[in-house]
């Protein structure tokens, strides 16, 4: 198995690449957090261990989409595809962080998608992914359990991911990373941002205004504030209403689950107490 090469020197957003256009799309908002953070950009390819084992069965085939034809699996094609992937998505993040003017690296990994996924965001400051792997638009597995399970700060990439950008709060807890991780979303032509705070009514407008102080200070300047209801439905629809593009919140509000889960948009996991390890190069 390919061990990944743990980076300790600076501060690391590992990006997981895969065939899936979603996975690809999480590329430039890695590239573009990383760079404002001062971190390396590191893309990584899992060559998923049970698909090998399978192909080299006697009794594996595989379906043609869409003639659906059955073929036996050959073993030394399947190696040579993943080689081409592989050297396609180095491309790709290769002019993705030269454009973007971050450093980067590549691994090609063999082994157990979600273990080695988990394995490679040890140490990281952030690990990006795609919301789904396959052909269906809601939340795959493998990203659930990274969002839900992961050390680092997690953004799980939506395909479609126009509109405001959603920092989710709660009166009851810290909020400085939340504001941390938006400052990382300042660039030019970046979407406006909506702070929403959950809780009693009084401490969520003291909140919110501490919150966009913070904001102003990074730099973003199209900001509103909005007291959201508590309770979990009422609360989930309020989010939908607001149709955002990127939803922030912290890894350990109450209803994170749920909210990966329905909230149809680009979402960012974070980690208190900061996104990015403090021992960031650049």
């Amino acid at each position: 198995m390919t061990q990944f090469r743990a980076r300790q020197t600076h501060a690391r957003v590992v990006v997981a690449l895969d065939p899936s256009s979603a996975s690809r799309v999480a590329l430039q908002p890695a590239a573009e957090i990383a760079a404002a953070a001062g971190a390396e950009l590191c893309g990584i390819f899992i060559e998923d261990i049970n698909l090998v084992r399978l192909a080299q069965l006697r009794i594996a085939a595989e379906l043609s989409y869409p003639s659906a034809q059955r073929r036996p699996f050959d073993p030394p094609a399947l190696e040579s595809s993943l080689r081409a992937l592989a050297n396609q998505l180095r491309r790709e993040l290769t002019d993705v962080a030269e454009r973007v003017g971050v450093r980067w690296s590549f691994d090609v990994i063999r082994g157990a998608v979600l273990a080695e996924l988990l394995n490679a965001a040890e140490g990281a400051g952030l690990v990006a992914l795609g919301r789904s792997g396959g052909l269906a638009r809601s939340l795959g597995s493998t990203a659930r359990t990274v969002a839900l399970r992961a050390r680092p700060s997690v953004w799980v990439q939506h395909e479609s991911h126009r509109g405001p950008v959603l920092v989710l709060m709660r009166t009851r807890h810290p909020f400085e990373a939340l504001t941390d991780a938006a400052g990382h979303l300042r660039c030019p032509g970046r979407r406006r941002v909506l702070v929403g705070v959950a809780g009693d009514e009084a401490a969520a407008r003291r909140l919110a205004e501490r919150a966009v102080d913070l904001l102003w200070r990074c730099g973003l300047r199209e900001l509103a504030t909005f007291h959201l209801p508590s309770e979990t439905g009422a609360l989930i629809s309020a989010v939908k209403s607001l149709k955002p593009g990127v939803l922030i919140l912290a890894a350990t509000d109450p209803d994170l689950a749920v909210l990966l889960d329905q909230a149809d948009c680009t979402t960012f996991v974070v980690r208190d107490p900061c996104l990015l390890p403090a021992e960031q190069g650049g």
